[in-house]
């Protein structure tokens, strides 16, 4: 405790440049954010399904039977409906998808939200987020709680 500066019963300083060094120098208490897949690949997943590559192709073969037989412009009406029958799937899907993207996200930085009671340079707690912990705090934690940090016990 003495090498990290924090007294057993009153913790660290924690003023504003004590925090920010310690967030420097030992980094953040969080988890990173799940990946949220950019839209060009959820438009991709699309196409990993089967059934979107048989409508693929049966665009591409309909438009050139279309264009060998009835010429342009007559040729292209059924490989064209075809094609934007297509484009509204994968529009509907990755819009989907992306909305459910980021809910998931949402709710996953919703979910790790906790308040914690630390000791600041006062023998009385103060309760700020867990997020904003650093090396060095000292924190009250009952049963039933989530412990936000690594940590070592000093007293239970």
């Amino acid at each position: 405790m003495k090498s990290l500066g924090c007294d057993p019963r009153k913790g660290i300083v924690g003023t504003k440049a004590d925090t920010d060094e310690r967030k420097r120098v030992y980094g953040p208490n969080f988890f990173p954010p799940p990946h949220i897949k950019s839209l060009y690949e959820l438009v991709m997943e699309n196409f990993d399904d089967k059934i979107n590559l048989v409508l693929l192709a049966a665009a591409g073969v309909s438009l050139a039977i279309g264009l060998l037989k009835e010429g342009f412009p007559e040729g292209m009406i059924e490989g064209s409906s075809i094609c934007i029958a297509l484009i509204i799937i994968i529009v509907v899907n990755s819009g989907n998808n992306y909305i459910s993207e980021r809910r998931l996200a949402d709710l996953v930085k919703l979910a790790d939200k906790q308040q914690v009671a630390v000791y600041r340079n006062n023998e009385k707690t103060i309760s700020i987020d867990s997020e904003d912990l650093v090396v060095g705090d000292l924190y009250y934690f009952e049963k039933g709680e989530k412990i936000p940090a690594d940590s070592l016990i000093i007293s239970g």
